[in-house]
């Protein structure tokens, strides 16, 4: 039920308001408050492109609830990987310089989250930290390293082998340290894969991935 909540509008938006109220009602429960960041954050990110501005104050509002209940509960590692979640998608929506400079905060958050629980949400940590490592750009502008990006991405696929965006990022970085057969194999079984209809946004940023992958294999 709760991916439903995140992919269909009206439930999503009535689990808001309904978190919410309780939130008000309850504004020391960090459990609460945990949850209701991360469908903040799922309210963003279904928030289409032509509604950015709008979607990057929504982003802000996943932020600053979360910083409050981590403050109540420092180790709530559900609110803590939808703040950093939260975080980097708003610095894509603002640019580059806004990413670069909240990225070593992110990477904190998300090191907090796996080394507490490194399969939490299909290993979520690991997949964001590999791909970090995969984007960003190396010293002296920060941390960015193809082979720490492998290796996080071995990890998150290890740990959740099923899941998609493990493959399909895995599959993309795989290019760099020249295991092209494996790359294409991934690619290929995200791009088989039956459609997941509770994560449209997450499967259609999945198999883009994994078309620019084959597309640079061919």
């Amino acid at each position: 039920m709760a991916t439903q909540r995140e992919s269909n509008p009206a439930l999503l938006n009535k689990t808001v308001e309904d978190l919410k109220r309780l939130w008000g009602v309850n504004s020391k429960d960090p459990t609460c408050g945990a949850y209701l960041v991360r469908f903040l954050f799922y309210r963003a990110i279904n928030t289409p492109d032509s509604e950015k501005k709008s979607r990057i104050t929504k982003y802000q509002d996943a932020i600053d609830l979360g910083e409050a209940v981590l403050k109540l509960d420092p180790n709530n590692l559900m609110a803590r990987f939808w703040l950093a979640a939260a975080l980097g998608k708003q610095g894509l929506d603002i640019g580059i310089g806004r990413s670069l400079r909240q990225a070593k905060f992110i990477k904190q958050h998300l090191e907090v989250v796996e080394k507490a629980e490194p399969a939490y949400e299909s290993a979520g940590a690991l997949r964001a930290l590999g791909i970090m490592y995969y984007e960003l750009p190396g010293w002296p502008f920060s941390f960015g390293s193809y082979s720490k990006s492998v290796e996080y991405l071995k990890r998150a696929h290890q740990l959740s082998p099923t899941h998609l965006g493990n493959k399909s990022y895995l599959a993309r970085s795989l290019i760099k340290s020249g295991e092209k057969e494996l790359a294409r194999t991934l690619a290929e079984e995200v791009l088989s894969s039956r459609p997941d209809p509770n994560h449209p946004n997450e499967e259609n940023e999945y198999r883009e991935i994994a078309r620019f992958t084959l597309k640079k294999l061919d």
